[in-house]
Parts: structure tokens; sequence; C-alpha cells
């Protein structure tokens, strides 16, 4: 999503077209984020109809034991419900910093080390402003906050626990911990989509071609007619 296109020599043709690089950078994030939002919905989904026509009260009791362990997520006490909309955000919140970090590229390999190292540095620095924090005494509600901010973190706002070597309660700050990964990741979407293309079109080396040059397009189907089903139809292709 972030370094296909220069990778595959196409982003050129991209800047070529009497539009606004933003709208083919817009339809590609949105079509990721079906993209990585849809397994587990459907893995939730699929369990949920398997467990109600195999053992729906051996499943119930256990959804009630694991509710009583480990909490839930967002305050819900719908156990798919809960784990649906984590994955979703957890997934999302993964996707948009990967693709904001990669964005540009020159191809997909760096895009992904790049956005994994800068993932990994975020937590590690997250981790370890946390156990300083412990140090000097009880962490701070406003480290929820940010604690929350981290690639997927999201994903368990307002998780209950109740063993001593879970994280804290963060019910109380899970208004201001969905607020603020709001707005950080609105923007590190707006900066993958006002950032996507603004380089040139990457050099390709002597002897190479690119993807586009050598590859049999025996595999295509009839062009689509409209430019959104063109997008996404390429975009699923790629994804």
């Amino acid at each position: 999503i972030a370094a296909g296109e220069r990778s595959r020599g196409t982003i050129g043709f991209l800047q070529s077209l009497p539009t606004a690089i933003t709208r083919p950078a817009a339809a590609k994030l949105s079509l990721a984020l079906v993209t990585v939002i849809a397994p587990p919905l459907l893995a939730l989904g699929a369990t949920r109809l398997l467990s109600l026509a195999m053992y729906p009260e051996v499943v119930e009791e256990l959804l009630r034991f694991d509710l009583e362990m480990y909490g839930t997520s967002w305050g819900l006490e719908n156990w798919y419900l809960a784990r649906a909309l984590a994955a979703s955000a957890g997934a999302a919140s993964v996707l948009l910093w990967m693709a904001a970090v990669g964005v540009n590229r020159s191809d997909e390999v760096r895009a992904g080390a790049v956005g994994l190292l800068v993932v990994m540095a975020v937590w590690s620095a997250l981790v370890l402003g946390g156990a300083r924090l412990r140090e000097a005494g009880p962490v701070p509600g406003w480290w929820n906050v940010v604690y929350g901010l981290g690639p997927g973190a999201v994903a368990a706002v307002g998780n209950r626990a109740e063993t001593e070597n879970q994280a804290a309660d963060w019910r109380p700050y899970a208004p201001a911990i969905v607020g603020a990964a709001a707005i950080l990741h609105a923007g590190l979407g707006a900066w993958y989509v006002l950032r996507f293309g603004r380089k040139g079109p990457a050099k390709v080396a002597p002897g190479e071609r690119s993807l586009a040059a050598v590859a049999e397009p025996v595999w295509l189907g009839p062009p689509r007619r409209g430019p959104i089903a063109a997008i996404g139809w390429k975009q699923i292709r790629e994804s």
C-alpha cells in the first residue's frame, strides 16, 4: 500500500493522471483498511455461528468465565462485539502506522522494515517510560492516555483486569484515550494521503526492468468501466 506503486514502476502513471494523487492514495488506504478488518470480523462471525450450532451452553459458560477473569474491551459485556471492535481498531491502528512510515519508500521490503522498526521503537519507548514511572511510584493516570497511542494499543481501551500482573483499569481514561487516538490516527492517515506519490518515479537500476515491463498480462480480465471499480479491483488484487 505504501511502496507498491514505486517498486513496480507504476507511480509515474498515477502521477500523470488528470486527477489529484490524493484520490488513489485515499482509495488504497480505505481498501487496505477493509482488507485487514474483514478477517477478524469473519472469524468472529463464524465462531459465533459455530457456537450456536454445536454447544451453546458450554460456550456461554466459557464466555462468562473469560469475562470474569480478563474483562472486556470498550466496556462492553458482549464478548463478540468487544472482540470485534478491539480487533478492528487494533488492525487499523497498526496499518495506519505502517502506511504513514512506509509511504514513498522505494519498495515493499524497505517500507515494511522501516515501519516495523518504528513500531518497535515506539513500543520500546512506551515500555521503558512506564517502567521508569512505576519505579518512582504509582503510575499517573495521564500515562494511560499516552500508552493508548501506541500502534494497536487502542484495542485494549476499557479492559478490566482482575489479576495483579495484568494492566491497570483504563476505563476512567477511555474517553481521553479514544479522543487522542482518533486525532493521532487521523493525522497518520492524512500524512499518508498527502505524502503519497510526492516523490519522483523510482529509478530503475541499469540492466533491470520494472515488473510492469516484463509481466505477462494474460491473467488480466477485461478493463473495468468505472475508476472506482478499477482502483478497487487493483487494490484488492495487491492486498
